[in-house]
């Protein structure tokens, strides 16, 4: 997950999408494309013409790192141009629990690598077992300079209780209580 500038002005946002069974999808800022990343190896992916359209191959993303491991960049083949992009906006994640009730909510805070404070937004789910893995979205606020509240919805993921038994004032209540987590943190 990341944001990558392929060229100036042009950023390629990444991130896991629980909704798209786990892959690795991409928001172009520039044209507004997106699509799911399939994986060739650990560090070669390739996707299709839209999202959920793998066939015929239009894009290869080759990621780049350095001598520790960690991604640096990509190599964004589109097109017939091949385009290096360096990795921008770097952040931090940290694991947090919000506990409401007797639900105990799981999730990730992505913070903005630079001295806060940050604004922040909490991202809340609709319908169905929503997960914390909200594609490039997080990426996207925290180029922004935002913090970025993700929470696995009560009884997805990792978090507990069970959202089907839960009226829509009590799920509200959840994301309530990740407001008031964000506001005791400096």
């Amino acid at each position: 997950s990341g944001s990558y500038e392929i060229e100036p002005g042009r950023v390629i946002d990444l991130g896991i999408m629980a909704d798209a069974g786990g892959l690795l999808v991409f928001l172009d800022q520039q044209t507004l494309r997106e699509g799911a990343l399939y994986a060739l190896t650990d560090a070669s992916f390739v996707s299709g013409p839209t999202l959920g359209v793998p066939y015929p191959f239009a894009i290869r993303a080759e990621f780049k790192r350095d001598a520790a491991g960690a991604v640096t960049g990509l190599r964004w083949s589109e097109g017939g141009r091949d385009l290096d992009a360096r990795k921008i906006a770097p952040h931090r994640v940290e694991e947090v629990t919000v506990v409401n009730g007797d639900v105990t909510l799981r999730g990730s805070l992505t913070l903005p690598a630079g001295k806060g404070p940050h604004p922040a937004v909490l991202f809340a789910h609709g319908s169905g077992d929503s997960t914390r893995n909200l594609a490039f979205w997080n990426m996207y606020f925290v180029r922004l300079g935002m913090a970025v509240l993700s929470m696995d919805k009560r009884g997805a993921g990792q978090s507990t209780g069970d959202w089907h038994e839960a009226d829509m004032d009590v799920i509200a209540d959840d994301w309530l209580a990740g407001v008031a987590m964000l506001k005791q943190r400096a």
